[in-house]
């Protein structure tokens, strides 16, 4: 093998691991992100139901105040009522009375059930504090597992590109050059590939013998693919 694709296929395999380590080092934001966006989840489910037991105690609040409004009512109607001495004035505040002593206990029923309600709801905050808790932990921990690996990533793509970079100068410049043309026109790796039976390795499709002659003769610079433009070797 014509020692120039050597050392092209090595720049090309030193550039394969740059790009793959840069990838992984790539993601590592959005992982950390993806953690965050987990404990954000796992922190609205539980005020939720937080937000629930509060809107429950406030209603409950909000009942006993009406209830003793109703109860002062009542009290100045049973006042009124001692002190009247006409029969029909006595009857209307009578009848007031016992209305308003049935919406009491309408109310009172209505807030004994709230009141039940609001224990169970309590207990299933009780629940779900447990359960963020353990998920958060869980979440944080997996978080930190994340953030301890960065410095390896970072390591691995300084390590990558200094081989990358090494492989580089010693690559012939002909080639090096006809290999970042075609990288950076779009051309995914493998760029470099072998030419077997007249087959390009990258495409699989046929080329000419006069593709083949050109590669055996060492004297030329790269030669490509007559279909997809990669550079070939034998």
């Amino acid at each position: 093998m014509d020692e120039r694709i050597k050392q092209l296929l090595k720049l090309q395999q030193k550039h394969s691991v740059l790009i793959a380590a840069e990838a992984e080092l790539a993601r590592f934001p959005a992982a950390l992100a993806s953690f965050a966006a987990q404990k954000a989840e796992a922190q609205g489910i539980f005020e939720t139901e937080k937000a629930e037991l509060a809107a429950m105690n406030s209603k409950r609040s909000q009942m006993r105040l009406e209830r003793r409004a109703l109860e002062d009512r009542r009290n100045k109607c049973k006042v009124r009522l001692a002190e009247v001495r006409k029969n029909d004035e006595y009857a209307l505040l009578s009848s007031e009375v016992d209305r308003l002593s049935s919406q009491i206990s309408d109310m009172e029923d209505a807030e004994l059930q709230l009141l039940m309600d609001i224990d169970k709801k309590t207990e299933l905050v009780g629940i779900a504090k447990s359960e963020y808790e353990s998920r958060l932990a869980e979440i944080s921990k997996k978080e930190a597992e994340c953030a301890a690996i960065k410095p390896s990533l970072e390591q691995a793509v300084n390590l990558a590109k200094a081989e990358f970079e090494d492989a580089k100068s010693l690559a012939d410049p002909a080639f090096a050059a006809a290999y970042f043309s075609l990288y950076s026109g779009g051309k995914k790796l493998p760029i470099v590939v072998p030419l077997e039976g007249g087959i390009c390795g990258g495409c699989f499709l046929k080329n000419s013998s006069t593709t083949s002659d050109l590669i055996r003769n060492a004297a030329s610079g790269p030669v490509f693919c007559e279909q997809c433009g990669r550079i070939l070797y034998v």
